[in-house]
Parts: structure tokens; C-alpha cells; sequence
């Protein structure tokens, strides 16, 4: 289940609905706080044995992607993620765009590509996985993998 709300007192109502994992989010922003999962969130939903899926999303404007905001992003998900939320070191954060665009529109190539570009070498610079960064970028196909403490 992906939802961007906080689902802390429904944990145990999802598991008896028989949702296996929940697809949560970090956002560095402020303005999308409202979405953040909390520590006591993610404690609710793995006493529960529910598996926890991270997704970092900002706002949708193709001005808040770039180099420096990727890097950025990569810093802030080792930070919250790893530090605040106790995230197991090694699992997965996906980092998404969300907004329409056209593949062959500049935004592509002037915002999107130098964002994720900034979220790898933040995250290489942080000592994260770039071996896991890199086989991510380079599949053929979307794996999903998640996390539970």
C-alpha cells in the first residue's frame, strides 16, 4: 500500500486487511512534512510485522530539481532515515520526480538527470552503496525491496 498519510493508528487494522507492506515517504522540504514518515510510525507498522518501502519526494516543480538539490536529498535520507527513523543500513530509499514531462524536453536533461546525478554522489560521498546506486539505474525492470527491524 503506498499512501502519504501517517498510518500509525491504523497498523493494526492494515495487517488484519492482510497489507503486507506500506510505502512511505521522506521529504527534506518542510512544506511536505505532512508526508514524512516518524519514527513512531515506522515502530507502529513493524510491531505489526508490516514491511516498510521508502520513497524521498519533494514538490512536483521542475525548479526543485538539481545537482545540488539531489545531493542534498542523498544527505538528508542518511540523516533521517538511518539516524532518525532507524532505517536498517544497506535497504532501499527510492528517489522520485513526480510531474509530467516529455523525454525529449530540456527538463530532462537541464533538472531531472543532474538531480539523480546529485542524489548518487551524495550518496557515494556518504558511503552508501554506489554499487547499489548504479545496478538500480542500470535494470531493465523496477525491483522492490524492503525493509523491517
Amino acid at each position: 500500500m503506498d499512501t502519504s498519510a501517517n498510518t500509525k493508528k491504523a497498523a493494526a487494522s492494515l495487517k488484519k486487511s492482510g497489507i503486507e507492506t506500506v510505502i512511505r515517504y521522506y521529504a527534506r522540504d518542510p512544506a511536505a512534512s505532512w508526508k514524512t514518515l516518524s519514527r513512531s510510525e515506522a515502530e507502529s507498522l513493524i510491531d505489526e510485522k508490516i514491511d516498510l518501502a521508502i520513497v524521498h519526494e519533494n514538490d512536483a516543480k521542475p525548479s526543485s530539481f538539481s545537482y545540488a538539490s539531489g545531493s542534498l536529498d542523498a544527505e538528508y535520507v542518511c540523516k533521517y532515515g538511518f539516524k532518525t527513523i532507524g532505517q536498517p543500513e544497506g535497504s532501499a530509499v527510492y528517489f522520485a520526480v513526480d510531474f509530467d514531462y516529455l523525454p525529449s524536453s530540456s527538463i530532462l536533461k537541464k533538472r531531472i538527470l543532474p538531480y539523480f546525478q546529485g542524489v548518487r554522489d551524495g550518496m557515494k560521498a556518504l558511503l552508501i552503496s554506489l554499487a547499489f546506486m548504479e545496478a538500480v539505474s542500470h535494470a531493465n525492470r523496477c525491483s522492490t525491496t524492503v525493509w523491517s527491524i
